[in-house]
C-alpha cells in the first residue's frame, strides 16, 4: 500500500506479514553481502594458514566498519520511518540528509585509519611477518576505498526505510555477482591479468560494493523521489538530527562494534596458543556471522515497525510485533543451534581444514552454539530499545556481554592452558548479560508507557516480560 506522501508504507493489517515483508529483502541482501567475505575466504584458504590468520584479523576491522556503517544507516532509517509514520515529509528529508552527513564522517575516519594505521594494527597483534604483509595487502585498500561500502549500505537502507526493500536486493545481487566473477581472476590471475593474491580479493570486493552503491543511488532517485527530490539543494543540516541519528546508530551498531573489539582481544589470546587456533577461530566467526544474518535482517524490520507504530501511537501493534519477533528469531535460532551442535564438520567442509584446525574448531562451534537461542531473544529487546530511543541499554548490554564478562573470563580460562576450556566464556557471559538485559527492558517498557500516557503494568505487559525471560 501507499500512504498519502506516495511512499510505500507499512501494511499494519498483520504484524507477521509486515515483519516478513520488511525483513526478507534485507535478509537476502545481508546474506549476499555476507557471501563477499565467505567467497573471499574460500579462495584465500588455498593460499595457506598464514593468509587465513591474517584474514581473521582483517575480519575484525571489516566487521567494525560494516557495523558502524549499518548502524548509522539504521539510525537514519529509524528517524525516516518515524517521520513517515507521522506523515512529516520535511522531517523525512531531514533524516536522509543528516544521515548522509553522519555516514560521510564515519567513512572519513576509516580512510584515515587505512592510510596511516593499518600496519600498526597488525604489528600490535602479531610478530608473524607473513601475517602482517598479507593483512595489510587486504585491509588497506578496503579501508581507503571504504566509501563504496558506506554508500551501498546507506542507500540500501534508505530504500528499506520507505518500504522499497526489494530494490536493495537487486543491488546486492549485482554487486555479489561481480565480486564472485572477479575473485578468482584477480587473486590467481587470468590471461594478461597478473595474480594479485589477497590484494586482488580486496579489489574484487570494492568493485562489487561500488557497483551495488551506484545502483542503489539510481533506485532512490527513480523510485523514491518524494524523499530524494532536491535533497542536496536544501540546507537541512541540524545538530539535533545528527545527534539523534548518531545516538540510535551507535546503539544499533554497539553490539557489533563491541563484538569486534572482543574478537580482537580473543585473537590476541588465541595467538598465544598458535596461528592455527587464530585461523580456526576466524573461520568460525565467518560461518557464525553468515548464520546470524536472518536475525540481523529481522532486527532491522523490528526497528522499522516499532518506530512506525510508536509514531502512530499504536501500543497494541508494538506488543504484537514484539511477540512476532520472538517467534521468528527464536525459530531461526533453534535451527542454527541444531546445525552448530550436530553438524559442525559439515559447516567447515568448504574450507578443507586440516585435522589440527578441525580439532580446535569443532568444540568451539558446539560450545558457542549453546548461546544462539538466548542471544536471539535478546535481539528483539535491543530492537525495541533502539526504536524507542533507549539505545543506552543496548550499549550497556553489549559492554557487559563482550568486554566486562567475556574477555576477562576468556583470559582466566586461557591461563589453564587448555584451549577447549576457553570457549566456555561464551555461555558464561551470555547468562549474565541476558539477565541484565531483561532488567533494562523493564525500565524501557515503563518509560514507553509513561510517554504514551498508558498504565505501566497490564496483562499484556506481564506476558511480554514473561516471554522476554524465556
Amino acid at each position: 500500500m501507499k500512504n498519502d506522501m506516495g511512499i510505500v508504507a507499512v501494511d499494519s493489517s498483520s504484524e507477521v506479514g509486515a515483519l516478513l515483508r520488511l525483513s526478507w529483502p534485507i535478509i537476502l541482501s545481508l546474506m549476499v553481502q555476507g557471501l563477499y567475505n565467505l567467497v573471499d575466504s574460500m579462495y584465500l584458504a588455498r593460499l595457506g594458514e598464514k593468509v587465513m590468520s591474517a584474514m581473521s584479523l582483517c575480519f575484525v576491522v571489516q566487521n567494525m566498519s560494516t557495523f558502524l556503517f549499518t548502524g548509522m544507516a539504521t539510525g537514519m532509517n529509524a528517524r525516516l520511518s518515524k517521520a513517515l509514520g507521522e506523515a512529516d515529509l520535511s522531517a523525512a528529508k531531514r533524516a536522509v540528509f543528516n544521515g548522509i552527513v553522519v555516514q560521510a564522517a564515519i567513512t572519513a575516519l576509516f580512510i584515515v585509519f587505512g592510510c596511516f594505521f593499518t600496519r600498526s594494527y597488525f604489528t600490535l597483534s602479531t610478530q608473524e611477518e607473513a601475517v602482517i604483509e598479507n593483512g595489510v595487502a587486504y585491509l588497506q585498500p578496503c579501508m581507503i576505498l571504504g566509501i563504496t561500502a558506506a554508500a551501498q549500505i546507506f542507500f540500501e537502507r534508505a530504500l528499506q526505510g520507505c518500504g522499497l526493500s526489494k530494490y536493495s536486493l537487486y543491488c546486492q545481487m549485482v554487486g555479489f555477482g561481480l565480486n564472485l566473477l572477479l575473485d578468482p581472476i584477480l587473486i590467481f590471475g587470468w590471461g594478461s591479468i597478473p595474480a594479485m593474491g589477497v590484494r586482488g580479493a580486496a579489489y574484487a570486493t570494492i568493485l562489487g560494493q561500488g557497483s551495488a552503491a551506484i545502483m542503489a543511488l539510481y533506485f532512490n532517485i527513480k523510485k523514491n523521489p518524494v524523499v530524494f527530490s532536491q535533497l542536496l539543494h536544501e540546507n537541512r543540516y541540524t545538530k539535533r538530527e545528527v545527534g539523534r541519528i548518531f545516538y540510535i546508530g551507535i546503539a544499533a551498531s554497539a553490539v557489533g562494534i563491541v563484538t569486534s573489539i572482543g574478537n580482537y582481544c580473543l585473537n590476541r589470546i588465541l595467538l598465544g596458543f598458535s596461528t592455527t587456533a587464530n585461523a580456526a577461530f576466524g573461520i568460525h566467526c565467518k560461518i557464525e556471522s553468515l548464520m546470524l544474518i536472518p536475525r540481523q535482517g529481522l532486527n532491522v524490520g523490528l526497528i522499522t515497525l516499532f518506530s512506525y507504530y510508536r509514531g502512530k501511537l499504536q501500543i497494541h501493534r508494538i506488543k504484537k510485533t514484539f511477540r512476532c519477533g520472538l517467534v521468528c528469531i527464536g525459530a531461526w535460532s533453534i535451527l542454527c543451534t541444531v546445525f552448530l551442535l550436530g553438524f559442525p564438520k559439515l559447516l567447515y567442509a568448504p574450507y578443507a581444514l586440516s585435522d589440527e584446525m578441525l580439532e580446535i574448531g569443532i568444540p568451539a562451534m558446539r560450545i558457542i552454539g549453546l548461546t544462539q537461542i538466548p542471544s536471539g531473544c535478546m535481539t528483539v529487546l535491543c530492537a525495541f530499545f533502539q526504536a524507542t530511543e533507549h539505545s543506552i541499554y543496548t550499549i550497556a548490554y553489549a559492554l557487559i556481554r563482550q568486554l566486562i564478562v567475556r574477555i576477562p573470563t576468556a583470559f582466566l580460562l586461557a591461563k589453564l592452558g587448555q584451549i577447549a576450556l576457553l570457549w566456555w566464556c561464551w555461555p558464561i557471559s551470555e547468562v549474565l548479560s541476558d539477565l541484565a538485559n531483561v532488567v533494562f527492558f523493564i525500565f524501557a517498557w515503563i518509560s514507553l508507557m509513561r510517554e504514551l500516557n498508558l498504565p505501566v503494568m497490564t496483562c499484556s505487559t506481564k506476558e511480554l516480560l514473561h516471554e522476554a525471560e524465556l
